[in-house]
């Protein structure tokens, strides 16, 4: 009898140390299985932005959508407006596109979908599908087709170099140019 207790005894231990075992395991999804979230760490609507340097107001955006990431990177999948100045803070030229997305390391812009640019001081307007604006460089620039309305005539072409003030500018491959008859 004393030996059938202390067999039981024993494996009751056993039973007690296995269950314990199994109960410890972890069931949740490995560290390793787990995605990290890469989606925008916060929204904003409606937004209105000014840039300045030296106490003079440089440039002004307007967004109905702002989505910043991790690495600082904004999204503005809603569209965008954006005014841009002179030194002396006259209004010079505009940007309007479906969408655009901003590189924090870089201050590279990309605008795209029915991308608008004029310039005021001018009446010329330029009409793309795509746009990049280097901000550190004042440095606007497309490799894809481009359509420039000026009081006169009308350029089509491909690839663009110009300034923030879209003047001057020089379209890399000219394929073509309209005269606009003069309005009496």
């Amino acid at each position: 009898m004393k030996h059938m207790s202390k067999l039981l005894s024993g494996w009751s231990v056993w039973l007690m140390i296995g269950g314990t075992l199994v109960a410890c395991q972890d069931n949740s999804p490995s560290l390793q299985a787990m995605q990290v979230y890469e989606g925008p760490r916060f929204e904003a609507e409606n937004i209105e932005t000014l840039y300045s340097d030296s106490a003079q107001l440089r440039m002004r955006m307007e967004a109905p959508l702002q989505q910043e990431f991790q690495s600082g990177d904004q999204d503005f999948p809603r569209g965008i407006y954006i005014e841009f100045f002179s030194p002396e803070g006259e209004k010079t030229s505009t940007l309007r596109a479906d969408s655009a997305h901003m590189e924090k390391a870089t201050s590279l812009y990309k605008a795209y979908g029915n991308v608008i640019v004029i310039n005021l001081e001018k009446h010329e307007t330029l009409k793309t599908e795509e746009l990049f604006w280097n901000q550190r460089e004042d440095k606007i620039y497309t490799d894809k087709f481009v359509r420039i309305e000026t009081p006169k005539e009308i350029l089509l072409g491909e690839g663009l170099v110009t300034n923030q003030r879209f003047s001057p500018y020089k379209i890399q491959k000219l394929r073509g140019t309209i005269a606009v008859p003069d309005e009496e």
